[in-house]
């Protein structure tokens, strides 16, 4: 039976907006009552109009609970209706919200299984019924839902709601009925609340869909401070998720203070994840030297490649990291080796105009008659080829100083460019 009360506490949200009586407005009414029918009727639903709002806001599944059809409301769940839809951009208020003022709480336990949340209005007060009715089994069986939804992996549990509410009464309850504390641990930023979750034995290893774990989750966020609380509570350092990345790879360049606290750990510095990238690279791409020389200092592979065959020294001088590319040679990266397309660190030096780099890997013994896929050898792509492709007399100017470094460095002279002219012929036509 349903009260007086429960039809004029819905007086808030049956006016909340004035209805619109445009065209777009009539279709959009037009569709929800479209899929009000056919839930009604247990038709199959269409996937696309599912979770369509009407003039006011409301979905089908909003309408399904406002008028305390609760068959028709776990027909559209289960057809897919979205139970987190808010009515509006400026309301937080979703078919949740309006399950809390029905006195039967089947709407609600339905609603938590297929994925409601309580960051909506009223939630709270949702969650007190639902703790107090002992709807544990319906919380884990949703958030595991949404948890498996990539869109969706974000969001507050039940228990960092009541921890951000400071209900200690709700938390304790939560807890002791282990709701979700796996997932709780990856989603929350509170110290404290980690720690009443390890200390209730949950598994700090826990994996979400995506195959990461908390660390994986702090180290992306840059947070040190749960970083080392989750090591110390023995979380597994070299933890990889589903794209190969782990907490190393995941906290560059989120934090150097986190990125230097795991190499100080001794975790994998050579791991590479399933795009090629190795903790040299990311580090080299953004300019952390000292975090590399760390690196170097504990013994890191430092001529590791990435997909196109790349190595550090490459990255460095396609990022304009001079002092790292001099650390790098400093540590005997291999200056000689040539990626898929053909290219040494000197012909990609030579590409970008660079004379300083180019200057740079002479000196470290740098191949001078290499020569690209092509067959261009590096006098001829800076006198020949990247000259006609200057776009003004002072980059032609830096070619032929590049040009004038190379044959002082040993550059055979005689080899020929692509319209077969000697190579020391065009420079000195220009």
């Amino acid at each position: 039976m349903f009260s007086e009360m429960d039809f004029l506490l819905y007086d808030e949200y049956e006016d909340e907006e004035a209805e619109d009586r445009s065209f777009d407005s009539k279709l959009r009414n037009d569709v929800v009552r479209q899929v009000s029918n056919d839930a009604r009727s247990r038709k199959s639903i269409n996937a696309v109009d599912v979770n369509s709002r009407n003039a006011n806001g409301n979905t089908a599944l909003m309408l399904a609970v406002r008028s305390r059809d609760l068959g028709t409301c776990q027909f559209l769940l289960e057809q897919g209706a979205n139970p987190n839809v808010l009515r509006s951009q400026s309301s937080m208020v979703t078919a949740l919200s309006m399950a809390n003022k029905l006195y039967n709480t089947q709407f609600i336990r339905s609603l938590l299984r297929h994925g409601a949340h309580f960051s909506c209005s009223q939630g709270l007060e949702v969650l007190e019924k639902a703790v107090s009715c002992s709807m544990y089994n319906d919380i884990i069986t949703g958030e595991t839902k949404l948890s498996q939804i990539k869109s969706r992996q974000n969001f507050e549990t039940a228990l960092i709601v009541a921890n951000r509410h400071g209900r200690e009464d709700l938390v304790t309850r939560l807890i002791q009925n282990k709701v979700s504390l796996g997932l709780s641990l990856m989603h929350t930023d509170s110290l404290d609340l980690i720690r009443k979750i390890i200390s209730a034995g949950t598994d700090v290893n826990f994996t979400d869909f995506s195959g990461r774990t908390a660390l994986h989750k702090a180290a992306l966020s840059g947070r040190l401070d749960i970083v080392q609380l989750l090591v110390e509570a023995k979380a597994h350092i070299d933890a990889v998720d589903q794209e190969g990345n782990t907490p190393l790879l995941l906290s560059i360049p989120n934090s150097k203070e986190t990125i230097s606290y795991f190499i100080g750990k001794s975790c994998n510095i050579n791991c590479v994840n399933s795009k090629g990238e190795a903790p040299l690279f990311k580090l080299v791409k953004y300019g952390f030297l000292e975090q590399i020389k760390e690196l170097l200092k504990k013994g890191v592979y430092i001529n590791c490649v990435n997909s196109s065959r790349e190595n550090a020294l490459h990255m460095a001088i396609k990022e304009d990291k001079y002092e790292i590319a001099e650390c790098l040679i400093e540590n005997k990266i291999d200056v000689n080796i040539l990626t898929f397309d053909g290219l040494s660190a000197l012909l990609l030096a030579i590409d970008k105009g660079s004379d300083i780099f180019v200057n740079l890997l002479l000196k470290a013994g740098a191949d001078v008659n290499c020569k690209d896929s092509r067959g261009n050898c590096a006098l001829i792509k800076a006198i020949s080829v990247n000259y006609k492709l200057a776009r003004n007399d002072s980059e032609k100017l830096k070619n032929i100083k590049i040009a004038e470094a190379l044959i002082k460095a040993g550059a055979e002279v005689n080899c020929i460019d692509s319209d077969s002219i000697p190579a020391i012929g065009s420079l000195l036509r220009k």
